[in-house]
């Protein structure tokens, strides 16, 4: 066999192994994404509901993610129906704090 193949064939091995542990890794991180993390049952719906979004949903390129996790949250404080429970997002609870007078506690 000459050289030039030798080389052409090493190089093809290396290519094809690189393209199989590429897909293997991808395929392996699909599966993961549809595994919940958690032990908690009723957080692992949520979650499962939420990778079938992020992995099947079609138009999965339009969704704010961001948007989604913020309105299920308010989602959940709806069904409490407890006008105690409250969720501002990030930059609302800064500018909260940033409007509240300093605390401070008195210790005897």
């Amino acid at each position: 066999m000459s050289k030039e193949i030798k080389i052409f064939l090493i190089s093809l091995s290396v290519a094809l192994a690189m393209l199989v542990s590429f897909q293997a890794g991808f395929y392996v991180g699909l599966w993961q994404e549809d595994v919940p993390q958690t032990d908690d049952p009723y957080l692992a719906s949520i979650e499962e509901a939420w990778n079938n979004i992020n992995v099947y949903y079609v138009e999965n390129n339009d969704i704010d993610y961001e948007l989604l996790s913020q309105y299920a949250i308010e989602g959940m404080l709806e069904y409490l129906d407890d006008n105690h429970s409250v969720y501002m997002d990030p930059e609302a609870y800064e500018r909260t704090l940033k409007t509240l007078p300093a605390v401070t506690a008195v210790s005897e």
